[in-house]
């Protein structure tokens, strides 16, 4: 299947998505000592553009915590995938992220001495697919719990906000022939997808930061993140994570 075997798998066919499954199942059941210390499950929520690949890549560079980039893990908890099968997944996917550069959309988010692709414990799990995975939580109320029920752990939402006029630019800029009409109607969905879904979560479930306080505070930000997920503290990834990010917004990834 090539090392891109584990992308796309939501939109495959029935009998392609249940080989992906099967294949993913029996690598989740020799990795399964590596998943017997996670302690939460991490996603996102929240809208395209707005800064959640660099958040990811920094917290996925904490020696602890994978986070995998764009594998849609609701989607496949949706397809009836399980813990083993998800988990092995996005190690997958968080390995060729990490060998790649951590590059993404032409940015590269890779952390010097970060441990992006590999890990030293693994007690943080999860993926980022932000705008998509407010949608899909919205639209299937049953996912969060399946989520809850299937990794047994608890759930952990990162909700990042950047500013409309920025978020409204830089998606025009990335959606040649889009309207602002139709960005703001887009963004709106979303914020209106958020909000339920946020009215179906314990407040100990979802934390809110926004893309410019990253920007200006990244440490600070970061320990945020560090403590919501419950992670050790690790002063060497704070300096060099928080050294990569730029002093002002950019019109990155998702």
């Amino acid at each position: 299947m090539g090392v891109a075997w584990y992308q796309g798998v939501a939109q495959r066919s029935a009998l392609d998505r249940a080989l992906v499954r099967a294949r993913a199942t029996w690598g989740g059941l020799r990795e399964r000592r590596r998943f017997a210390d996670v302690r939460a499950y991490a996603g996102f929520l929240g809208y395209a553009r707005s800064g959640h690949t660099l958040l990811a890549a920094l917290l996925d560079a904490h020696p602890d915590a994978v986070i995998s980039n764009e594998l849609d893990a609701f989607a496949l908890l949706r397809a009836g995938f399980g813990r083993l099968a998800l988990y092995h997944m996005i190690l997958a996917n968080s390995r060729a992220f990490g060998q790649s550069g951590a590059e993404w959309t032409g940015y590269s988010y890779e952390v010097p001495e970060g441990w992006q692709g590999v890990h030293r414990n693994l007690h943080v799990i999860g993926d980022k697919k932000a705008g998509l995975s407010s949608r899909r939580l919205h639209n299937y109320p049953w996912l969060l719990d399946r989520v809850r029920r299937v990794t047994g752990v608890p759930l952990r939402l990162v909700h990042v906000v950047r500013d409309p006029f920025d978020h409204v630019a830089s998606r025009m800029r990335h959606k040649p022939g889009w309207t602002a009409d139709r960005v703001v109607d887009q963004l709106e969905f979303v914020y209106e997808a958020v909000a339920s879904v946020k009215s179906r979560t314990d407040p100990s479930e979802v934390l809110d930061l926004t893309h410019e306080d990253l920007v200006a505070d990244p440490r600070r930000e970061l320990e945020r993140c560090r403590t919501f997920l419950g992670l050790v503290p690790e002063a060497e990834w704070l300096e060099n994570a928080a050294g990569i990010v730029l002093p002002a917004p950019r019109g990155g990834g998702e």
